[in-house]
């Protein structure tokens, strides 16, 4: 599956994230459990939203209680510079749990497929990094996410 001209390394999202440092106290062992919610570009910028069911080490007070009041972490990532960008299928994502490849491309260059086999849909962007922009937390209500 995989083309010969990548190499292929065990890498987190989080490895590739600018301004991190957040993220980095929320999920210090990388975050899982992501499913893509959005994404949007005009070609010069793209933003890229993101969703986590995954528990945050830390208590972060105005968000309120794990469970209670929230049980979604949604992360928003941009980026000013895309290499490359292709998509499928992308009407197939239902918002759940999503697989993620990264791989080095050279030219300081990653390449970053989200991808649901089941689902049959991808997007792949090829970016120097993804810079975090902040956080919003939901509860998961059915098949609905409301803010807090």
């Amino acid at each position: 599956l995989y083309n010969e001209y990548y190499r292929y390394y065990t890498m987190n999202i989080i490895d590739i994230i600018q301004r991190n440092h957040f993220i980095k106290q929320l999920y210090p062992g990388g975050i899982s459990n992501i499913a893509v919610v959005s994404f949007s570009t005009d070609l010069i910028n793209f933003v890229l939203k993101v969703r986590t069911d995954t528990k945050p080490a830390i208590k972060i007070a105005k968000w309120g209680e794990w469970l209670t009041d929230y049980d979604i972490v949604e992360i928003e990532l941009r980026n000013n510079y895309i290499k490359d960008i292709s998509c499928s299928n992308w009407w197939n994502n239902t918002k759940c749990n999503c697989l993620i490849d990264i791989h080095d491309i050279g030219d300081d260059l990653k390449k970053i497929r989200f991808y649901s086999i089941i689902e049959n849909w991808y997007l792949e962007i090829a970016v120097h990094s993804l810079t975090f922009q902040g956080c919003k937390v939901y509860l998961k209500s059915q098949e609905d996410y409301y803010a807090i």
